[in-house]
């Protein structure tokens, strides 16, 4: 009897859940404060070497680059689609990340 009334009390639809949480606008701030930040670190050096005049970087340097702005990115959509309740596309997001963090 005491599981029966203790399953009941936990199925709360999720409809009565409050939807604002300090997190839903926390995160998504933070990782686009990360994305400013990545790329005005590396303006000067990587995004705009051409148009800087500064010297081009070598092939494992540019595939370095394109996987941390990918990884970046991809923090990006996750936060934005947990605070739009996609889980579901985050969670298969989540196995690209995987890959991604894998370094394939």
């Amino acid at each position: 009897m005491a599981t029966t009334l203790a399953q009941q009390q936990c199925s709360v639809p999720a409809s009565n859940l409050p939807r604002q949480t300090v997190g839903s606008c926390f995160f998504p701030a933070v990782a686009w404060l990360m994305l400013i930040i990545v790329f005005v670190g590396f303006a000067p050096s990587y995004y705009l070497a051409g148009a800087l005049r500064a010297p081009l970087p070598s092939l494992a340097i540019h595939v370095h680059a394109i996987v941390f702005s990918c990884w970046i990115l991809l923090l990006i959509a996750q936060t934005s689609l947990t605070v739009a309740g996609r889980v579901d596309v985050h969670r298969r997001l989540g196995i690209a990340g995987f890959i991604l963090a894998s370094g394939c």
